[in-house]
């Protein structure tokens, strides 16, 4: 800290007092030692160091600079102008404080009586340098810092330091500036805060160019509906009725509901680069993969308990069900699989529209694609049971795919807000695209059909998936995708964070493999020719359907 002297010291006075009856020497002699004297005494008012408060500095002197000549008067009132002079001189700061202003005070009152005369002594003149003049404090002055500047002085400045997030105020955006900081419970001094001392950091800002992140995502997705696809029937039920839905006791094993709900894992990774020292504009991108989730569902039987697949007999104008396994009658399994991926990857040009408090936001626009597979697989097999069946023991295996897929590609704008707290930031991304969603729905099977001593024959259809409505469906459509993700970030050191955020991302006209699902069959179209309607048979949706997906990230940042 740095300390004033009090005018008011009764020995200084003194000093000076005696010494001016002396010889015109030791005048000069006498007001040098009384500016030494009153810097050595021991003065009860103290400068405090930085921005630690605010105490009142006490009034100093302001003294003329002397120049010893022939025969001059000491009385203030009867001294040339150009012999009485003022220079008021700043103290010096110490090495990282802030800087008192400089004011010039009243002068000091000279001692009344009449005018003393001094003879001009011999050699050369001299002249007394100014002392440092003072004046009532108003308020510290900010030293800007250099890209080395510490980032832990209160007031400091860095420009380029996106540690601080502030290129045009106060880099030292720890102290007393927010909620969590200062002497709170994640306090800290910038970037010189909490975890970061025990990697070694001496909470100093460094310009970054470079920022890159991995995040691990936890989340979960819109639930998508799927129709009834395996049934069972108690016991005892007749084999005309079993399976069949509408009817009394038949109950759905898988399907007539929404799936894919649970929580998913994934992974997020965001590169970017300032292009200017000044990180006011820069390039970034991003990609993030969740999934495959998959929903799986597998049941087999010899009988009991009873196993069928559920469909609407067009033949029949009536509900039926293909028995996949029936005492006495048949005996095999069923399996399911649907799954979901989603895969987006953006970049951006990213432009620096406010900085100040701490806190900075940022335009981005940039390109946006993104992926979403959706696909639905069902296959079944079972092995003819029944005595009155000729030959014994023929199998049946089947498949059926449906898959969609939808794959959006377009423009985007939004903004990204970053607000430094100590040794914590916050961060905050939204933004909207806008563009196409190019929909395909790819619908598939296969069937192979085994007799016991006379070998297989295969199909290019399934049980859903016939020759009425096999095959690829394509058409674009209009889509927006905004989404919104904020994070809290912890400081292990000025270039490494830990955080931990929430996501949401939403699409507009998105398809899914359960549309392409058409429980409507005709089979009399693979038994010796179409009778009536053609179905199954694929129609896009009229109705607009949406996706989302939201969940908590963790992850690992860097500036470099």
């Amino acid at each position: 800290m740095r300390r004033f002297v009090s005018t008011d010291n009764p020995r200084c006075m003194e000093l000076a007092s005696n010494d001016m009856k002396s010889t015109k020497l030791s005048v000069t002699l006498a007001l040098l030692g009384l500016v030494v004297c009153q810097q050595l005494a021991n003065g009860q008012n103290y400068y405090p160091v930085g921005n630690q408060g605010s105490l009142p500095a006490p009034p100093l002197p302001a003294y003329p600079t002397v120049q010893a000549q022939a025969a001059m008067p000491m009385h203030a009132d009867a001294m040339p102008p150009s012999v009485l002079q003022a220079s008021p001189q700043p103290i010096a700061p110490s090495m990282g404080a802030s800087q008192p202003a400089p004011y010039v005070g009243p002068s000091m009152p000279v001692p009344s009586g009449p005018p003393i005369s001094m003879p001009a002594p011999s050699g050369p003149p001299v002249t007394m340098p100014a002392p440092m003049v003072a004046g009532p404090q108003v308020g510290p002055q900010i030293v800007p810092y250099t890209m080395d500047g510490g980032c832990s002085d209160p007031g400091g400045y860095t420009m380029g330091c996106d540690s601080c997030g502030d290129l045009s105020g106060a880099c030292g955006c720890g102290i007393g500036g927010g909620i969590l900081s200062g002497s709170g419970l994640f306090g800290g001094l910038g970037m010189g805060g909490g975890l970061s001392n025990l990697f070694g950091n001496e909470g100093y800002c460094r310009p970054s160019r470079i920022w890159a992140s991995g995040e691990y995502l936890l989340w979960w997705n819109k639930g998508r509906d799927l129709p009834a696809l395996v049934t069972t029937s108690p016991n005892g039920t007749a084999q005309a009725d079993a399976g069949v839905l509408g009817v009394p006791g038949t109950s759905v094993l898988f399907g007539n509901d929404q799936y894919g709900r649970d929580a998913e894992s994934g992974q997020r990774y965001t590169v970017g680069l300032w292009l200017n020292s000044l990180q006011t504009l820069g390039v970034g991108g991003r990609l993030f993969s969740l999934g495959p989730q998959d929903v799986s569902f597998s049941r087999s039987s010899t009988g009991d308990p009873i196993l069928a697949r559920p469909f609407y007999n067009v033949d029949l104008a009536a509900q039926d069900s293909l028995l996949i396994a029936y005492p006495g009658i048949n005996e095999g399994g069923v399996n399911v699989n649907y799954s979901t991926e989603i895969t987006g990857q953006d970049v951006y040009l990213r432009k620096l529209l406010y900085s100040g408090y701490c806190n900075r936001i940022d335009f981005i626009g940039g390109y946006h694609h993104t992926t979403i597979d959706d696909s639905l697989r069902i296959n079944h097999s079972f092995a003819i049971t029944d005595p009155s069946h000729v030959p014994q023991g023929t199998t049946i295996d089947s498949r059926d795919v449906f898959r969609a897929e939808n794959e959006f590609n377009g423009g985007e704008i939004g903004l990204i807000s970053e607000s430094e707290d100590g040794a914590l930031s916050w961060n905050m991304l939204a933004k909207v695209s806008f563009g196409e969603m190019a929909q395909r729905m790819s619908i598939s099977g296969a069937s192979t059909t085994t007799v016991a001593g006379f070998g297989s024959a295969s199909s290019d259809w399934g049980h859903m998936a016939l020759p009425s409505n096999i095959g690829t469906y394509e058409r674009n459509e209009f889509a927006f995708v905004p989404e919104v993700a904020m994070s809290v970030r912890y400081n292990l050191t000025s270039q490494l964070q830990l955080s931990v955020g929430y996501s949401m991302i939403y699409w507009s006209n998105v398809l899914f493999a359960a549309d392409g699902v058409d429980t409507s069959i005709n089979a009399t179209q693979v038994t010796g020719g179409l009778v009536g309607e053609e179905r199954p048979v694929f129609r896009f949706p009229t109705e607009e359907k949406s996706f989302w997906t939201q969940g908590l990230s963790f992850g690992l940042h860097g500036r470099f």
